[in-house]
């Protein structure tokens, strides 16, 4: 069962300036499976060797069995340049990243989705309940999920500039045209609203800590967005081991 391993979630990274503390902490944890939330780039000061560092970085995980990619809004302008936007975009930190990822191979194993035993949704920026069909069944979610996703890669495919589909599209609270964001740009904060039934873990929406909403169904919703926007990565992670969730911090150098 997945929810037997040993499963690391890892929110936005930001094109971190080292790598150090997210490798110490892969390490230490030893995971069966490691999955990364997206946004692997853009923090507020960063250069194209920043940029260049982030490809590297994941070029050489591309290999690695025990990493899922999910993508993030960040991360879309620079896999599809010219097409779509995001703050902190530049053409040079879009040459410099696209130079050390072989993007055609990254997109091959990418995805804006995850489900743990169909029980526990991982996305960029999370699922508000806003966007479910009225009346749909919890165990119908998943399809439906798909179908969405397919669709919103066929529109992508399609658009000569930004797609219409609701997933790629940000919300009021993020400056965009929909009420409430889809899977890579909905805010914690003003757009989350928890699905019955389904547990959710997420980034997208910054915090010094991870942030835990329960249900009084049982059900969870963790926001484990904690990078730092200057370029030092995440400060926590979130572990998942015998079906049970525990925050792990990551060590840095200023904080020794």
């Amino acid at each position: 069962m997945e929810e037997q391993k040993r499963i690391l979630i890892i929110g936005d990274l930001h094109a971190p300036k080292s790598f150090a503390s997210v490798d110490a902490l892969i390490e230490r944890v030893r995971p069966d499976r490691i999955v990364l939330l997206g946004d692997y780039l853009d923090h507020f000061g960063d250069s194209p060797a920043d940029a260049a560092r982030m490809g590297a970085w994941l070029q050489v995980r591309l290999a690695d069995p025990r990493y899922t990619f999910l993508l993030g809004n960040h991360d879309l302008p620079y896999l599809f340049p010219g097409q779509i936007t995001c703050p902190g975009n530049t053409l040079d930190k879009a040459l410099a990243f696209d130079g050390n990822l072989d993007v055609d191979a990254f997109l091959e194993v990418a995805t804006l989705a995850l489900w743990l035993d169909k029980k526990i949704l991982l996305t960029h920026a999370g699922l508000s309940h806003r966007w479910v069909p009225e009346g749909l069944a919890v165990e119908a979610l998943p399809v439906w999920l798909e179908r969405e996703i397919s669709c919103a890669w066929e529109d992508l495919k399609k658009s000569d500039g930004w797609p219409r589909h609701w997933i790629w599209r940000a919300g009021f609270a993020r400056g965009g045209d929909q009420s409430i964001g889809g899977l890579l740009w909905c805010d914690y904060e003003d757009e989350f609203h928890p699905i019955p039934g389904v547990s959710q873990i997420f980034g997208h929406t910054p915090a010094r800590e991870i942030r835990r909403r329960d249900a009084p169904d049982g059900t969870v919703n963790l926001c484990i967005d904690t990078c730092d926007p200057y370029g030092g990565g995440p400060h926590e992670a979130l572990l998942i081991e015998g079906g049970d969730f525990r925050v792990v911090e990551l060590s840095h150098p200023k904080d020794d």
